[in-house]
C-alpha cells in the first residue's frame, strides 16, 4: 500500500520564502519593471512549489521524498537504521523545524517534517520493525 505524508508548513517559514521572492522586487519595481517581473517569475517557479508540494511517499519497499520541482530522493526502507525527532535547522526537504532525521545507509541522513509524525513513524516501522526510533524524550527499538 502506498501512503503519502504532506510536509508540515511553519507559517514563519512561508513568510520568509515569500519575502525572499517578493521583498527585493519592491525597490526595483518602479525603475526596472521587467527585471522585477522576471525575478518574481523565476523565483516563484523555483520556491513556491517547494513550499506547497513537499511530501513523502511510503511504498512497501521505499521512501520517496519530493520537494518542489528539483528535489526527488528514493530511500530503500531496508537501509533505514534510525529515525530521530529533531529541530535541526539544516537545509532540507522539510517546511517546518518540527522534523525527523532519517539515518540510512552507512552515513547518510535526510530531514523530513511530516504533518503526522507519529503516523509516519508507525507506518515505516510497521514495514521495517528493526528501525530504532528516538523521540526527544523517549527511545524505542534496538
Amino acid at each position: 500500500m502506498i501512503k503519502i505524508y504532506k510536509s508540515k508548513i511553519s507559517p514563519w517559514l512561508a513568510i520568509i520564502i515569500l519575502g525572499a521572492i517578493f521583498g527585493p522586487v519592491i525597490p526595483m519595481a518602479s525603475d526596472f519593471i521587467w527585471t522585477a517581473l522576471v525575478y518574481i517569475i523565476v523565483f516563484s517557479v523555483l520556491f513556491i512549489p517547494t513550499l506547497f508540494n513537499t511530501h513523502y511517499i511510503l511504498t512497501p519497499d521505499q521512501l520517496i521524498i519530493k520537494s518542489g520541482i528539483l528535489f526527488h530522493k528514493k530511500i530503500p526502507l531496508h537501509s533505514i537504521r534510525k529515525i530521530v525527532e529533531t529541530g535541526n535547522m539544516a537545509s532540507a526537504p522539510a517546511m517546518s523545524l518540527d522534523r525527523l532525521e532519517i539515518f540510512f545507509g552507512k552515513f547518510d541522513t535526510v530531514l523530513v517534517s511530516p504533518k503526522d509524525k507519529t503516523g509516519f513513524i508507525e507506518a515505516v516501522t510497521a514495514i521495517h520493525p528493526d528501525i530504532e526510533v528516538k523521540f526527544k524524550n523517549i527511545s524505542y527499538g534496538k
